[in-house]
């Protein structure tokens, strides 16, 4: 249809013109002669019109109807090749992961065994904690973001912007809570009294905890997974587990950093440490996510499986659940890059993984090679793009938010805005593996370093494919948002929606990157970058580390230029 109906316009429009130019000369011509010499006849230049017409509905239908043919029997080749090549979740199985080369020894660890019954949750999470604060502690904080799926649907993370985008309505319809509850806390074997308040849970020790010590808990959690289409939740066939294992928050200057689980940008803070996850589900469900797949082992039952993945040195682990997950892989340098879909979502997903593969070359050239070996792109059919795990990426696309909406969907795919948001959207997300994945930063009160230099990335990176700034544009309407004072040092409570947050640290913070890389020249900012990255990763990097970087590799009127937005 997209070839149809303008040919056959342009076809019809053609000849009415051409027809009515000759028809009207003729008339001219005999209107001029003397009315002896006319006669009362039928007019042969009706006739040929008519004719013209009756050929015109011949070739207007025959020719599209053609093209569309042939249109079709190419994508169906193109999805039969693609069918051919794709993969089952079993078949990423990998016999042992492999272990990051800069990942350091003596890391916390997490070893979680859950089972996944319906949208019924239990999972223990057995805690190994290595004590590297310099402090003697007294208790360990955790977050427990499961717990913020309890609120009342308005007060969920994201539910504002989600309900600003639900043109459909089914977000309204269908989001609903779910119950969370901690049924048993222990340290070293023994239970221990805890304080839950909100997402933060407090574990007091039975004795304190000297520095460069160990000890172990074991925390028993029990949800039912709320009705949701991002992060954490049961969304349409699809199962999300984001930020749903009990993670050490992070100590500064003698306390917890138990930051609240707010709406606005991705709030979330951690340091890396080991994983060791444990899925168990029902025999007709596939799972991928964060880490190597290195073990699926059959229940006494033989109706339910257990999942293994294992990673190093990952800041979490995150993992999307469904029976129909399909796959393609190709290797983008040194890490393999898998694309997991349904398969009425199989040309998105060849796609995703094309996008992805050129998006991490292109960063690998830039700043270094990934310390993973893996990183999954997953469609979810959620709402708002995309969310970056380490090793894994949430994305999907507009049909979601316009399904069953009369003509927007098809226009919105038509005029092109679908395939560039995929593409930028992807390429944004998997940036994130350089930039908070690899590198870690506070995302809470210092999102600058993170989300900007994602934005950057992914805009040079679009720049160096297709030569210019159209899929940005057509995705954020226009770039020239100018930097701030303040946009470096701002986080995410400065702000009182995501639309003006992602305004000011996406679009101005990136904008500052870019400005700074023009004045100092490529070959100069690609060094800055490349001396970041190698100097923190696996770390948590600050802003003031980072212009002391920019310092050391460009001089001190570049590192006043940065201190100018602080």
């Amino acid at each position: 249809m997209l070839v149809a109906i303008p040919l056959e316009s342009f076809l019809m429009v053609v000849t009415l013109a051409g027809w009515s130019a000759v028809y009207l000369g003729k008339e001219a011509a005999q209107s001029a002669r003397p009315m002896a010499k006319r006669r009362r006849q039928t007019d042969p230049w009706i006739v040929r019109g008519l004719m013209a017409l009756l050929l015109l509905a011949i070739v207007g239908n025959g020719i599209p109807s053609a093209v569309d043919a042939a249109w079709a029997r190419d994508q169906d080749l193109r999805l039969t090749r693609i069918a051919r090549a794709e993969i089952a979740p079993e078949e990423a199985l990998a016999p042992q992961a492999p272990s990051p080369a800069a990942a350091p020894e003596g890391l916390t660890r997490y070893r979680v065994n859950a089972r996944l019954h319906g949208d019924h949750l239990t999972w223990t999470t057995h805690l190994l904690y290595s004590n590297d604060t310099g402090e003697t502690l007294e208790d360990i904080g955790l977050h427990l973001y499961p717990a913020a799926y309890t609120r009342a649907v308005e007060a969920i993370p994201l539910a504002e912007t989600l309900a600003e985008g639900d043109l459909n309505g089914a977000f309204r319809a269908q989001a609903r809570p779910g119950t969370f509850q901690v049924t048993d806390v222990q340290v070293a074997g023994t239970r221990k009294r805890s304080t839950l308040e909100d997402t933060a849970l407090t574990v007091a020790l039975p004795r304190p905890l000297r520095p460069r010590r160990r000890v172990g808990l074991a925390i028993r959690l029990e949800a039912r997974l709320p009705r949701w289409p991002e992060r954490f939740g049961v969304w349409d066939d699809r199962i999300l587990l984001g930020n749903w294992i009990p993670t050490v928050a992070v100590r500064e200057h003698g306390a917890w950093r138990l930051d609240e689980f707010s709406g606005i940008g991705d709030p979330f803070y951690s340091e890396v440490a080991d994983y060791r996850v444990n899925l168990e589900l029902d025999d007709a469900l596939g799972v991928v996510g964060t880490g190597d797949l290195t073990g699926i082992a059959a229940t006494d039952g033989r109706r339910r499986r257990v999942w293994t993945f294992t990673s190093r040195a990952t800041r979490d682990a995150a993992f999307a659940v469904s029976a129909s997950f399909q796959g393609l892989e190709q290797r983008a340098g040194g890490t393999l890059v898998r694309s997991w879909y349904r398969a009425d979502e199989r040309e998105r997903g060849a796609s995703n993984l094309e996008t992805a593969v050129e998006a991490m070359r292109d960063f690998g050239r830039r700043f270094g090679e990934l310390p993973y070996d893996e990183v999954d792109i997953v469609e979810t059919g959620g709402y708002l793009g995309g969310m970056e795990y380490p090793g894994v990426v949430f994305t999907s696309d507009s049909s979601s938010v316009l399904a069953g909406v009369p003509l927007l969907g098809d226009l919105f795919r038509h005029a092109g805005f679908d395939a560039a948001q995929e593409r930028y959207v992807v390429g944004h997300e998997v940036a994130h593996q350089w930039w908070y994945a690899a590198v870690g930063n506070d995302q809470i009160e210092e999102p600058w370093l993170d989300e900007a230099f994602a934005e950057m990335s992914t805009r040079l990176w679009l720049r160096r494919a297709d030569g210019d700034d159209r899929v940005f544009r057509t995705v954020n309407g226009a770039a020239g948002v100018p930097a701030r004072p303040g946009v470096i040092s701002a986080g995410v409570e400065d702000f009182g929606s995501n639309s003006a947050y992602s305004e000011a640290v996406y679009l101005a913070g990136a904008n500052l990157l870019i400005e700074l890389r023009e004045r100092l020249g490529a070959a100069a900012w690609d060094k800055v970058m490349r001396t970041w990255y190698r100097r923190t990763t696996l770390e948590i990097g600050t802003v003031e580390e980072f212009i002391d970087t920019v310092s050391d590799v460009a001089g001190a009127p570049a590192a006043r230029r940065l201190r100018h937005f602080l």
